[in-house]
């Protein structure tokens, strides 16, 4: 019986593949920070800025469960991903190990009277926090934070490993009555948003530390430059955010949107049918695009109907 071996060069060529598969799966490191954005209306949006050494890597990230936005861009363009929503890990591969990862959610903040509490657990990298323009803070854990100001916004900076907890309350605030013969203007809604280049400051060393009382007296300081800052920012404010609801939306988002505008109404099981979109993701598309101002609801013999409301934004 003849016996064969496999050449030399079979071996190596398989030692390569290996190897280049190992490391790819690699547990390699990371470095970033994340800022946060807290909304009137509840909604968080977290975006986290990586530079990963070693790449091509796999990398899992915490970020927060039951999302109802997630992107991730690698070197600047769209790149897949596995997002557990039951234990809120992300993972994906990078090969440029320049990575940003955007998770919209509606899970952190809670209210009881008039105090909003913000919990996103323990943080694994530098985290930039910034609540809402008219919120007053009430307490913040852990103590050992820092404070950042960035493009005239407050920011909360805490350590990687901190468990951050936040309560707050909002300050209510009145619009003054437009002249006779003059239409209100109308407020474009809070959306997703993506920082604009003005605005990717990274973390530097150094940020100082404070207690809750300089929080207090810096929000007090700066809420007289927030006056003469409003009447600039407005409008540059508003066209960002028409121009970003766009890169919030995916293909079904948009699908959705175009089926209401079609028909006019249509209930989920319409709309299913029309789409093709599988009932729990359709449900998922509905309430993301409802908390975002673009479609609203009403209950109507039993079911519930759906429309567009804002078509400026589509």
């Amino acid at each position: 019986m003849r016996s064969t071996t496999i050449p030399w060069v079979v071996w190596l060529l398989l030692g390569l593949l290996v190897y280049t598969h190992l490391h790819a799966l690699s547990s390699t490191g990371y470095t970033g920070y994340c800022v946060v954005r807290v909304y009137a209306d509840r909604g968080v949006m977290l975006e986290c800025r990586l530079s990963v050494e070693g790449a091509p890597a796999n990398i899992t990230l915490r970020v927060p469960r039951d999302a109802v936005y997630v992107s991730v861009s690698d070197g600047g363009d769209p790149a897949p991903y596995s997002y557990d929503e039951a234990r809120g890990l992300l993972s994906f591969t990078t090969f440029s190990g320049r990575v940003t990862v955007r998770v919209y959610s509606l899970g952190l903040t809670s209210k009881e009277g008039a105090i909003w509490r913000l919990q996103l657990g323990t943080v694994d990298l530098e985290t930039l926090l910034a609540l809402p323009g008219e919120a007053l803070v009430v307490s913040v854990e852990p103590r050992d934070f820092g404070v950042r100001l960035v493009n005239n916004t407050l920011h909360l900076v805490f350590k990687p490993g901190s468990t951050v907890r936040v309560e707050y309350t909002l300050i209510p605030t009145t619009q003054p009555a437009p002249p006779p013969g003059q239409v209100a203007p109308t407020t474009t809604p809070t959306t997703v948003e993506e920082t604009s280049e003005r605005e990717k400051v990274a973390p530097t060393e150094g940020a100082p530390t404070t207690r809750l009382l300089l929080v207090l007296g810096a929000l007090a300081l700066l809420a007289a430059a927030r006056a003469l800052l409003l009447r600039a920012r407005r409008g540059a404010s508003r066209l960002v955010e028409v121009a970003t609801v766009e890169e919030a939306l995916d293909e079904r988002d948009k699908l959705i949107l175009e089926t209401l505008k079609n028909v006019g109404e249509a209930t989920a099981p319409t709309l299913q049918k029309a789409t093709g979109i599988p009932k729990t993701p359709l449900y998922r598309k509905l309430e993301k695009l409802e908390k975002m101002g673009l479609i609203e609801s009403e209950w109507r013999g039993g079911a519930k109907v759906y429309r567009v409301k804002l078509e400026k934004h589509i």
